[in-house]
C-alpha cells in the first residue's frame, strides 16, 4: 500500500490535527503501525502553514474514533486521493501534448478521435484526403500515438470528444 516515487515505494502521508496531545500520540502510533507516514499537528493554523509546503494523502480531524473504522476510512481516502492525483497528472500531460498541435491539427485530431475516416474529415474541413493524411500523421507523431485508440484515450482524458 505504498506510492511509487523515483523507483522506491513511499508510505502514504497522513496528517493528524488535534489539540489534545494524547489523541495525537495515540492516532500517530495507530497509523504508523499500519505503515502510514504520520505528521501530527496541534492546530488548524499549524495545518494551514504546513499546507503551503506540502500536501498529505489524507487529513484526519475526526474524533472520537475506533481503530478499525478509522484505518478503513484512511485507506479509502488515500486510495481516492491517489486516483484523483493520477487522473489530474494524466490530464495535465495530455493537455500539454495537445498544446503542441496547430489549430488545423487539433480539428483533425478531434474528428479522428471520433472515429471519422479521412475522406469524411477532408469533406468536413474542405480539403483533400491526402492533406488529412499528412495532418493525421503529424498529430500521431506529436501526440506519441500509435493508433486511433491512443488518440481516443487521449481525447477522453481531456474531454475533447465533441458531441
Amino acid at each position: 500500500m505504498g506510492f511509487r516515487g523515483h523507483g522506491s515505494v513511499v508510505a502514504p502521508v497522513v496528517w493528524v490535527v488535534d489539540d489534545d496531545r494524547g489523541v495525537r500520540a495515540a492516532l500517530s502510533r495507530l497509523l504508523r503501525g499500519a505503515a502510514f507516514q504520520v505528521t501530527a499537528m496541534r492546530s488548524a493554523r499549524e495545518f494551514l502553514d504546513a499546507l503551503v509546503h506540502s500536501v498529505p494523502d489524507c487529513l484526519l480531524l475526526e474524533k472520537p474514533v475506533e481503530a478499525g473504522p478509522l484505518l478503513d476510512a484512511v485507506i479509502r481516502a488515500v486510495a481516492r486521493g491517489r486516483a484523483w492525483r493520477e487522473a489530474r497528472t494524466m490530464r495535465e500531460e495530455a493537455t500539454s501534448r495537445l498544446a503542441t498541435l496547430t489549430p488545423r491539427e487539433r480539428e483533425v485530431f478531434s474528428l479522428v478521435a471520433l472515429g471519422k475516416p479521412n475522406k469524411q474529415i477532408a469533406s468536413e474541413l474542405g480539403t483533400t484526403e491526402k492533406t488529412i493524411k499528412v495532418h493525421r500523421g503529424r498529430v500521431m507523431s506529436k501526440l506519441g500515438a500509435d493508433s486511433v485508440v491512443d488518440l481516443v484515450r487521449l481525447a477522453q482524458t481531456v474531454d475533447q470528444l465533441a458531441g
